[in-house]
C-alpha cells in the first residue's frame, strides 16, 4: 500500500471520529481551541456531498448526466447555469474530493462529466491534465482615471447614461440609520432572493451592519421614489461597489437602467472623491454569464481569482460533450495565469470578422491568453486571420490540448 492511500485511510479514520467525540462534549466543557474550528473547516474542504444531475440540453433533446461533488449553492447554481431548470439531481452520498470519478464507476453511474468543487492548491497537485480548473469567482477594476477615454472606449457606459437622462434618474449619498435598514431589507434582501433563489449567497445582516461603519449607500432615485442602490466603501486606492439591490427586488427597475445608472454615478462620485479605481465585485467565471459580459462592457479588468473553483473532468470521448463546452465558454487557471476558453464545432469555418468580433467580445483585459479550442482537427490556417492586436493572445487549437479523457 502505497504512501497516498495509507494518508487516506488515516484522514478517514480520524478527522471523522475526532469531530463526533468533541461535538459531545458540553458546550460548557469544550476546548475554545481554533484548531478545533481549523479542522472542520478542514473536512468540509476534502470531504464532499455528491449528486448525481440529469438534464436536457438546451437547444436540443440530448440527456447530460453529470456527478457533483461540493457546495449545494454551487451544485445549485451550476445546474441552472447548465441546464436552465431542465434538470433532476439525486443526493449521492459523501466522497473525499480526490475520488469523485472512481466512486462514480464503482457505483455504476454512467456520468459525462465529473465536477469536483476544490481549492487551487488541491487541483495542482491531484488533477492533473485530465481535468480543468475555473475558479468559482473573478475579480476586478475598472480604470476610471481618465472619464471621456473610458466612455468613448466602452459604449456601455454611454448608453447608461442616455438611459439615466431618458429616464431622468438621480441619485444620493446617505448614510441615514432608515435608509441603511430600508436598502437591507427592501432592496438588496429580495432583489438577490429573486435573480439567485436557491443560488443566494446572501449576507448577513450583522455583517453588513459591520461593513456600513465604514461604507456609505448611493441610491438611485426617479423623481423621489428611490428604486435602486449600492454600498460603497474605500479600501487604499480602490473605491468597492460592495453589493447592491432593487426596490422589492423588481427586475423592471433593472430594465429601466437602475444598474447602470448605479455604475455611472458611482464612477461620478468616487471620482470626485480622487480614486482613480473602481472594483464592481465578484462575477463568476462563465464567459456567456450575464454579470461578467455586463461588467465587461464597462471596462473591467481582471486581476485575480478566488481560491476555491470548479475542477471539471471529461469522463467520456470529448465528441461527446462538444456541444456542453460550446454553450458554456469560461474563465479557466493554468500555470500561465487566467485565460478564456471558447469551443467550436469540429466543421466551424472562422472568418477574419468572426475572429475581430470573438476577440472584442471575449478577450478581457486581465486575461493572458483566450483559446478557441475547435473539436477535431484545426486548420492552421486560421491562425493567420487572427487581428493583429492579439496574435500573441489569441489562439486557435485542437480541445484535446485542453481536455483529456479520464481513463480507466
Amino acid at each position: 500500500m502505497n504512501l497516498r492511500t495509507n494518508l487516506k485511510l488515516m484522514a478517514g479514520r480520524l478527522i471523522g471520529p475526532a469531530l463526533t467525540l468533541y461535538r459531545k462534549i458540553p458546550p460548557s466543557l469544550r476546548f475554545p481551541s481554533k484548531i478545533i474550528d481549523f479542522f472542520c473547516w478542514l473536512k468540509g474542504l476534502v470531504r464532499l456531498n455528491l449528486w448525481i444531475i440529469t438534464g436536457i440540453e438546451p437547444g436540443s433533446d440530448r440527456n447530460l448526466v453529470i456527478g457533483y461533488a461540493g457546495m449545494e449553492k454551487n451544485k445549485n447554481y451550476l445546474a441552472d447555469q447548465l441546464f436552465h431548470g431542465a434538470f433532476t439531481e439525486q443526493h449521492a452520498g459523501r466522497i473525499w474530493f480526490w475520488n469523485g470519478s472512481d466512486v462514480l464507476k464503482k457505483r455504476g453511474y454512467t456520468c459525462s462529466l465529473m465536477v469536483t468543487e476544490l481549492m487551487r492548491v488541491f487541483f495542482r497537485r491531484l488533477k492533473g491534465r485530465k481535468a480543468v480548473f475555473v475558479p468559482d469567482w473573478v475579480d476586478g477594476n475598472v480604470d476610471i482615471s481618465d472619464e471621456n477615454t473610458l466612455y468613448r472606449k466602452h459604449k456601455s457606459l454611454e448608453s447608461d447614461l442616455r438611459r439615466v437622462r431618458k429616464f431622468e434618474l438621480d441619485y444620493e449619498i446617505t448614510k441615514d440609520p432608515r435608509l441603511v435598514e430600508e436598502f437591507y431589507y427592501q432592496m438588496y434582501q429580495p432583489y438577490i432572493l429573486r435573480v439567485h433563489r436557491d443560488r443566494a449567497f446572501l449576507l448577513t445582516h450583522d455583517c453588513y451592519l459591520e461593513k456600513m461603519k465604514k461604507g456609505e449607500l448611493l441610491l438611485i432615485k426617479k423623481g423621489e421614489e428611490r428604486i435602486a442602490g449600492t454600498v460603497l466603501f474605500y479600501a487604499k486606492k480602490v473605491a468597492y461597489l460592495w453589493i447592491l439591490g432593487a426596490k422589492e427586488g423588481d427586475t423592471d427597475y433593472v430594465k429601466e437602467g437602475a444598474f447602470g445608472a448605479l455604475f455611472y454615478y458611482s464612477i461620478h462620485h468616487v471620482k470626485g472623491k480622487g480614486f482613480n479605481e473602481v472594483n464592481f465585485g465578484k462575477t463568476r467565471a462563465f464567459l456567456n454569464n450575464g454579470i461578467i459580459q455586463f461588467k465587461a462592457k464597462r471596462g473591467i479588468r481582471i486581476l485575480e481569482s478566488s481560491r476555491m473553483g470548479f475542477s471539471l473532468e471529461p469522463l467520456t470521448e470529448l465528441s461527446h460533450l462538444s456541444d456542453f463546452f460550446i454553450r458554456n465558454p469560461f474563465i479557466f487557471e493554468d500555470k500561465t495565469g487566467l485565460n478564456g476558453a471558447l469551443f467550436f464545432a469540429e466543421d466551424h469555418v472562422f472568418s477574419e470578422k468572426d475572429l475581430d468580433w470573438l476577440a472584442k467580445n471575449y478577450f478581457l483585459a486581465g486575461l493572458s491568453k483566450l483559446f478557441l479550442y475547435q473539436f477535431g482537427r484545426v486548420n492552421d490556417a486560421f491562425q493567420t486571420m487572427i487581428p493583429a492586436d492579439y496574435a500573441d493572445k489569441m489562439f486557435i487549437r485542437s480541445v484535446d490540448t485542453l481536455l483529456h479523457p479520464h481513463s480507466g
